[in-house]
C-alpha cells in the first residue's frame, strides 16, 4: 500500500511539475512576443519619423497641443493679475568671462595648442587636427573615450574655455527646436544653464567662437538640422528661431561656431545622410598617445580672434585630386599648426 501511494504521489507531482514548467515556457514566449511587438513598434515609429518628418513633426505638435494645460490655437491675451505673480528675475545670458589670452597670429595660436595639450595630458596632434577640422566646417564629429575631454580642450583653446552641451532629443525636427532646447554653459569652473540659442548669442555678444556639443546628436534625423548649421560662422547666413516668448531671433554670422557632433549608440538612433556626412570632419580620441602633465602652472585659456580664424582659414595647400573642398581646408589649416 505504502509503495502505491508513494507512486501515486510522484506521479501527481510530475504532473504538477510539467503543468508548471509548460506554464513558465508560455509566459516566457509571451514575454519575448511583447518585447519584439514593442522593439517592432519603436523601429516603425522611427523609421516613420525619418521618412515623414513633416507629418511626425505635425503629429508631435498636437500631443504639445495636449499635453500643454489650457492650451488653444486661439491667441489668449495674458492677464498679470489673472496669472499670478510674475518673475521678472533674468539670469544674464551674456557670460563674464575669466582671464583669457587672446591669440592674435597662427604662432600665437600654436603656443596655445602645445601648452593647453601639455598642461591637459592631450596628444598635441589630435588637439592640432581638432582645431583645424573646426575652422574647416562648423559642423564636427568626435567620437571615442576621450571625446568630452577634447570638446573641453577644444574651448579652452579657442573660446576662452566657454562651452555649451545640450542633449539632442528625439523630437527635434528643425532648429527652432534646438534652439529653444536646455543647454549647460560652463567656463572657469562656474556652471549655469541657458537655451542653446542663447548660447549662440552670448558667445557672439562675448566675442568668442561659440562651442557647442550636441551630444547623442544621432537621436534626432540629422538632415532636419545639418543644413542651417552647416550655415554658420563669419558671413554666413547664421539660423533665425522664435524663441519660447515668440520673438524671432538670429544669431551665428559674425563670430565663428563650432558644434560639435557626439553619438550615441542603440536600435532607435539614426543614421548620419550620406550626402551631408561628407561635408563633417569626423575625429576620433581613441588610439592616440597620451602626453604626461608637463606644465606645472595652470593653463591660461586662450580666445582666438577673428584675425587669427581668417589667417587660418587663409592657409594655403596644393589642393588633393577628388577630395572635396572641406578636406582641402582641413589639410591647410592642419599644415598651418
Amino acid at each position: 500500500y505504502v509503495a502505491r501511494r508513494k507512486q501515486i504521489i510522484e506521479g501527481e507531482l510530475e504532473q504538477l511539475r510539467n503543468s508548471i514548467n509548460q506554464e513558465t515556457d508560455e509566459r516566457k514566449k509571451a514575454a519575448k512576443q511583447q518585447e519584439a511587438d514593442l522593439v517592432r513598434r519603436l523601429r516603425s515609429a522611427f523609421e516613420k519619423a525619418s521618412k515623414e518628418g513633416a507629418e511626425a513633426l505635425a503629429q508631435a505638435a498636437v500631443v504639445r497641443a495636449f499635453l500643454q494645460p489650457g492650451a488653444s490655437n486661439e491667441p489668449t491675451e495674458k492677464s498679470v493679475d489673472a496669472a499670478g505673480p510674475v518673475s521678472t528675475s533674468v539670469v544674464s545670458a551674456v557670460p563674464v568671462l575669466a582671464a583669457v589670452t587672446v591669440v592674435e597670429s597662427l604662432r600665437g595660436l600654436r603656443r596655445a595648442v602645445e601648452g593647453c595639450s601639455r598642461f591637459n595630458g592631450l596628444n598635441e596632434l589630435l588637439l592640432a587636427y581638432a582645431v583645424a577640422a573646426a575652422r574647416s566646417s562648423p559642423v564636427i564629429g568626435i567620437t571615442g573615450a576621450s571625446n568630452s575631454a577634447l570638446v573641453r580642450v577644444l574651448a579652452e583653446v579657442l573660446a576662452g574655455g566657454l562651452q555649451y552641451r545640450a542633449s539632442v532629443a528625439q523630437d527635434m525636427f528643425n532648429t527652432g527646436d534646438l534652439m529653444r532646447s536646455p543647454a549647460v554653459a560652463q567656463q572657469a569652473g562656474r556652471t549655469w544653464a541657458v537655451t542653446v540659442g542663447d548660447g549662440l548669442a552670448s558667445a557672439a555678444a562675448t566675442g568668442v567662437p561659440a562651442v557647442i556639443e550636441l551630444r547623442g546628436a544621432n537621436r534626432a534625423p540629422l538632415e532636419a538640422l545639418l543644413p542651417e548649421l552647416l550655415d554658420c560662422g563669419p558671413g554666413t547666413a547664421g539660423v533665425s528661431w522664435f524663441d519660447g516668448a515668440g520673438g524671432l531671433r538670429h544669431a551665428g554670422s559674425e563670430y565663428p561656431v563650432i558644434w560639435i557632433l557626439t553619438f550615441a549608440d542603440g536600435k532607435t538612433v539614426f543614421p548620419v545622410p550620406e550626402g551631408l556626412a561628407v561635408s563633417i570632419p569626423l575625429l576620433s580620441t581613441d588610439g592616440w598617445p597620451t602626453e604626461p602633465t608637463e606644465l606645472e602652472e595652470p593653463f591660461v585659456p586662450t580666445a582666438i580672434s577673428p584675425k587669427c580664424w581668417t589667417e587660418l582659414g587663409s592657409a594655403e595647400v596644393s589642393a588633393q585630386p577628388g577630395k572635396s573642398g572641406t578636406v582641402n581646408q582641413l589639410h591647410a589649416a592642419a599644415q598651418a599648426l
